[in-house]
């Protein structure tokens, strides 16, 4: 049984519905590991710090500096100081992690730390609630916004079952999504809900800055195409068309790989904290009258003050 990886209320007006939130995917990607070949043991990566191309103090101490510390100052006790506690900094020592912060590159080689208390303070606030703020027809979402999918299931035993229903078979009929926020761990993600055959998806998606506009490739102008040239596109595009079938396409470089592994000789969960208890669902149908009569009185308040802004 999978895990869910989020519990809370998914609301739309004044109805909350407590849902628990799965992965929809599972990424099977062939990983390696970094190992000897001589000894097959894994190979480990320590954090040090970058040559100071501008600093000779950069470098480790060499015997020769060691020599001009400790006769410089003739005391054991300083040569041993020197000797055991080697300056901060040094290329090539390893860096406890209570030493290493956060840093912004705002230009090359230039960083604004930040600690982790100050991340902290200015982190989203895990308010176990997804909000459905507006929706909008499916289409208008280009796919390249898509990122991540998720599927929201209703929480059994809070009587959450029928308006969970009922809002997926509402968005079908009327062929819209819910545009919502989602804080997951420590991110806020803008999301769009979904109705599919027996499940709401969720779905995370790219900011409008995250996604490029295809304008920048600079692309050659459309050119005229003879029609007889597209007719015969068109046939060749009917002689190949499917109906989708995902089982039919399978990662052929994976299974290369797993059978190399095999010729070999060898064999081929996200825990969160506990959320609130959620609500119980009562009164479905007054909740819903609520929720349309605040949003009529919404739209219907901002329209006032729009005419007051236009004629004031």
């Amino acid at each position: 049984m999978p895990q869910a990886v989020w519990r809370g209320s998914l609301s739309f007006g004044l109805v909350n519905i407590p849902v628990k939130v799965y992965s929809a995917t599972s990424p099977k990607d062939i990983r390696f590991r970094e190992i000897q070949g001589e000894t097959g043991r894994r190979i480990r990566h320590r954090r040090t710090v970058e040559p100071d191309e501008n600093a000779a103090s950069s470098r480790p101490p060499s015997p020769q500096d060691e020599g001009t510390i400790r006769s410089g100052n003739g005391s054991d006790e300083a040569s041993s100081a020197a000797e055991t506690a080697p300056p901060r900094g040094v290329q090539g020592l390893e860096v406890p992690h209570a030493e290493v912060v956060k840093g912004y590159e705002v230009a090359p080689d230039r960083y604004v730390t930040l600690s982790a208390e100050e991340l902290a303070g200015i982190a989203p606030e895990q308010t176990h609630s997804i909000e459905i703020e507006e929706f909008v027809d499916l289409a208008e979402i280009d796919p390249v916004f898509f990122e991540r999918s998720y599927y929201v299931t209703p929480q059994p035993g809070t009587g959450g079952e029928r308006p969970y229903w009922l809002l997926r078979q509402a968005m079908e009929r009327a062929g819209k999504v819910g545009i919502a926020r989602f804080v997951l761990r420590t991110k806020e993600y803008l999301t769009a809900i979904r109705p599919q055959s027996h499940v709401l998806v969720l779905e995370t998606l790219f900011y409008a800055d995250e996604v490029r506009d295809p304008r920048e490739l600079r692309i050659a102008p459309p050119v005229d195409v003879p029609r007889r040239e597209v007719e015969m596109a068109e046939r060749f595009i009917a002689a190949l068309s499917a109906t989708w079938d995902p089982g039919r396409h399978e990662d052929r470089y994976r299974e290369r790989v797993l059978e190399l592994v095999r010729s070999k000789g060898g064999a081929t969960e996200i825990v969160e904290a506990p959320a609130p208890s959620p609500p119980k669902v009562s009164d479905l149908m007054a909740a819903l009258r609520a929720s349309v009569e605040q949003a009529k009185s919404d739209r219907a308040g901002g329209a006032r003050a729009r005419r007051r802004r236009d004629t004031g």
